[in-house]
């Protein structure tokens, strides 16, 4: 890559501000959600992984990439390049590195500046070769980052709260400084959906239909197993962030999102966690297999035995267990990948699943980006082997998934990275909110009992609506 073509914003300085109380991380989140350029992470529940709140605001630089084209926009300027788009996420996750290395006293912080926002499904065509088959209805960016003017960052048992303000040549101070004041906005709080309800991509027929075709592949040899999604689109009116709050007091879960780019709005409810990088520490944490909860404790008990009990679970969970083994291993030292733990159980209120980790330690000589150019997309919402499941993809279903099956979060400066899975996610844009939900599909589906499964788990979010 050209290094001359891109210019970039100087960081300035960081100033801190601690601050105590805690509802004031919901004031300020309030505010920034309103604003394009935000970027707001939540964690609930019961996980291991639920530990800090995140708010990342006020863009000094926001970088929208699509296809082969990535825009990076600071003050009036816009700079559009046609290289990789990866590549020009290395560039710059390079160029800022000097911002934690200039800030001691931070080291117990997951992250205070980095690139935060989402990496859609379909950059997968930019990592591999697949010919593209689904229909591009949203037009959306396959990358959408922004380098934040302003970080909150609120640990989660003590409530303390931590605030940094990164000073650039392009910061606009004041809307930072506004955020924090707490000067409630006046906008409209509530949302709903037209009368007509939801509309599937696929008519109860089609999907059976279209599962069936996927099965007879994987008799075939040519797949083992294969995520399959359909999607669901309604009319839409209202605060998207309204949506949010609602489904977070609904179904809190490790890596809630909400991301404001201007054109979209993405309302991410996710519980599974993709890739997270310490240092040279990796982690992968797949989910395969769900069960609804119980309506009385014995028939609770019930579900969660028969999960763990469940041959066509293992089996899913196992195959992808080791897709993502293999993918690590392209960049992690030799011999350093490991399952940690295998088939562990995980209740959330609606839901139980089964849950590995797999740890690695990255090769010196790579970093974030080539983590995520070795493992994207996520092997558990692709399939095994993974570049024939997405071609498999790309033939069943009709439309491009975007953000559905891609992934969430921040790439850190600090050398820190944490990308969730993004299932139980919501687009809100041109009047409409979309969402889609799926299953992996093997050889002994049911096609009846895999269509009902995705009606399952878009439950959430219907409720709510």
């Amino acid at each position: 890559m050209n290094d001359a073509l891109i210019e970039l914003p100087k960081i300035t300085g960081i100033e801190e501000q601690t601050i105590f109380g805690q509802d004031f991380f919901n004031d300020i989140a309030e505010q920034a959600a309103a604003r394009e350029g935000s970027v707001i992470l939540l964690s609930g529940g019961e996980s291991d992984s639920a530990k800090y709140n995140i708010l990342a605001a006020e863009p000094i630089l926001t970088i929208r990439s699509k296809e082969d084209k990535t825009d990076l926009t600071f003050e009036d300027s816009c700079t559009s390049l046609k290289e990789d788009s990866l590549e020009i996420l290395k560039y710059v996750t390079a160029f800022y590195q000097k911002v934690w290395d200039d800030l001691p006293g931070t080291e117990d912080l997951p992250v205070i500046s980095g690139l935060f926002g989402y990496l859609s499904y379909d950059l997968k065509n930019r990592i591999e070769t697949i010919k593209p088959q689904t229909i591009d209805d949203l037009n959306l960016p396959d990358i959408y980052m922004i380098l934040p003017g302003l970080v909150v960052v609120q640990e989660i048992i003590t409530g303390d709260i931590r605030a940094f303000r990164i000073r650039a040549e392009t910061t606009d101070a004041e809307n930072a400084d506004s955020i924090l004041s707490r000067q409630p906005e006046i906008t409209n709080g509530n949302f709903s959906i037209s009368n007509a309800g939801f509309r599937s991509s696929f008519e109860k027929g089609e999907y059976k239909h279209a599962l069936s075709e996927v099965i007879n592949y994987i008799k075939e040899g040519d797949i083992y197993q294969v995520n399959i999604s359909q999607r669901f689109t309604a009319d839409f009116k209202g605060n998207s962030y309204t949506l949010f709050k609602e489904l977070f007091k609904e179904n809190p879960a490790a890596f809630f999102a909400y991301i404001h780019c201007g054109d979209h709005q993405i309302v991410s409810t996710s519980p599974e966690r993709f890739i997270l990088k310490e240092g040279t520490r990796v982690e992968a944490r797949p989910i395969k297999g769900t069960r609804p909860r119980g309506a009385t404790i014995e028939e609770d008990i019930t579900l969660k035995e028969e999960l763990a009990s469940s041959a066509k679970d293992d089996a899913e969970l196992s195959m992808i267990v080791d897709l993502l083994r293999n993918d690590i291993g392209k960049v992690c030292k030799g011999g350093s990948v490991r399952v940690v733990k295998h088939k562990a159980l995980e209740s959330y209120k609606n839901v139980h699943h089964l849950v590995s980790t797999i740890e690695g330690c990255l090769d010196e000589h790579k970093d974030s980006i080539d983590l995520i150019r070795a493992t994207f997309p996520g092997g558990s919402i692709t399939g095994c082997p993974k570049i024939r499941s997405m071609e498999v993809i790309e033939e069943i279903e009709p439309f491009k998934r975007h953000i559905y099956t891609g992934s969430i979060g921040y790439i850190g400066f600090n050398g820190r990275m944490d990308l969730s899975i993004a299932i139980r996610t919501a687009t809100v844009t041109g009047g409409k909110i979309l969402f889609s939900a799926g299953g992996g599909i093997v050889y002994d589906s049911d096609p009846e009992d895999e269509y009902y499964e995705t009606l399952h788990k878009g439950r959430s979010l219907m409720k709510v609506l």
